[in-house]
């Protein structure tokens, strides 16, 4: 074997295949990811009261890139629950500012126009899907309170609460009625 053939085959053996690939191309092969350029986008996305993860990346960024297939694959397994969204920090430099984004990856965890967390640095797909299933759990727990705060009749309409007051009240409007 000759020099340049050895050199060949110990670059396309050590080759290093970067992941994630350009945001445009990924972000059209996987339809449960958004790309977002201005706040009016988000505002679009919170009015439909499903979370959103936002992952806050740039292009030249190399911890970006080993992130973006983890924030897909879990895009993939978790989209129908939550949107998830990528804004590229170099084109929505207003966005990124809007959020304080400092440092990048940064993933951005919001729920009815709050900001209900915030992981920085680079991610694995098990540390993304934690923070999604967290931010079902925390959405499911705000629904259930809700729910409970609602009172329902078996067909799930809404009952109007009593105006009579009950309890202590009552019984104190009793004895003075009784005098």
């Amino acid at each position: 074997m000759n020099m340049s053939s050895k050199s060949k085959a110990q670059k396309s053996r050590f080759k290093v295949k970067r992941p994630g690939g350009s945001s445009s191309s990924q972000l059209q092969s996987n339809s449960k990811l958004r790309d977002l350029h201005s706040s009016s986008e988000l505002d679009q996305l919170m009015r439909t009261g499903k979370p959103v993860i936002i992952d806050f990346w740039a292009e030249w960024c190399a911890p970006c890139k080993a992130t973006a297939p983890a924030f897909a694959a879990a895009a993939e397994q978790y989209g129908e629950q939550v949107h998830f969204c990528k804004v590229n920090t170099e084109k929505a430099q207003s966005l990124a500012r809007e959020f304080n984004i400092r440092s990048i990856p940064t993933l951005v965890m919001m729920h009815e126009g709050e900001v209900v967390d915030v992981h920085i640095g680079m991610s694995n797909q098990t540390t993304i899907e934690r923070l999604a299933k967290k931010l079902i759990a925390r959405v499911d727990k705000q629904q259930a309170k809700a729910a409970k705060d609602v009172p329902v009749d078996s067909e799930d309409n809404v009952v109007p609460l009593p105006t009579q007051p009950s309890g202590l009240l009552n019984k104190v409007k009793a004895l003075f009625a009784s005098m």
